[in-house]
């Protein structure tokens, strides 16, 4: 059986008529949340696919007997996402970075979460490395997904975040200082005071992604694989 995926309209606004897969393409730089971002903006692709096709997140039986999961467990759930998420268990494919197992112990058939391929770096921050994969799932069921890259890093993380608001201000910080250096105008409420305190590039994407952090941060978990 498959599950309708989440519909996001495109960074400025959100609504969620009806499940639907959505994806936000993006190509960010080498810093992250907790240092100054550098990258590119994108826009969001939406597709429905109610015979689940072409679907990135399906349900799946709990089958870890798949070459590429041989170090891997379902049973439990260590994550813990906070209340916005609950808890939930991430398995990657050691074969195939962008393949996972995913497994969430509370159902969300109404917001939707978002999936997101990040790279982990030693000093503990991370950015993107693809696109997002939103979905309406049950709990305790398990989910075959696949995260999208379009970086060339390794993925190594997961960044997990409430589908909506959080989700797109996720990705105004990951392009902050590109968009600064290109003097795109955000009509976010959120990041608006961060034009009247910055005098360059690096203090707004450092202004955005703290506004992002101090706003949302229980609404999103950066899982390490």
């Amino acid at each position: 059986m498959k599950f309708g995926l989440l519909l996001i309209l495109i960074f400025n606004f959100v609504s969620c008529d009806r499940p639907a897969r959505t994806r936000f393409p993006t190509t960010s730089g080498s810093d992250p949340i907790d240092a100054i971002i550098n990258g590119d903006g994108g826009g969001q692709n939406v597709s429905d696919n109610d015979n689940g096709s072409d679907d990135d997140i399906t349900e799946t039986d709990d089958d870890l007997t798949e070459p590429g999961y041989d170090n891997c467990s379902l049973t439990g759930y260590p994550f813990w996402g906070g209340s916005s998420i609950g808890y939930l268990n991430i398995c990657q494919n050691s074969l195939n970075e962008s393949t996972f197992k995913l497994k969430m112990a509370n159902s969300d058939t109404s917001t939707g979460t978002c999936f997101i391929p990040v790279h982990i770096q030693s000093n503990g921050s991370s950015f993107n490395v693809g696109i997002a994969e939103c979905v309406h799932n049950q709990a305790n069921k398990v989910y075959d997904m696949i995260l999208s890259k379009n970086r060339g890093e390794s993925v190594n993380g997961v960044f997990v975040i409430k589908a909506g608001t959080p989700v797109n201000e996720y990705f105004r910080c990951m392009s902050a200082k590109t968009d600064y250096l290109s003097g795109f105008q955000y009509p976010s409420v959120v990041n608006q005071q961060c034009y009247y305190s910055s005098q360059n590039a690096d203090v707004y994407a450092n202004c955005v992604c703290n506004n992002f952090k101090n706003a949302f941060s229980a609404y999103y978990k950066e899982v390490s694989l």
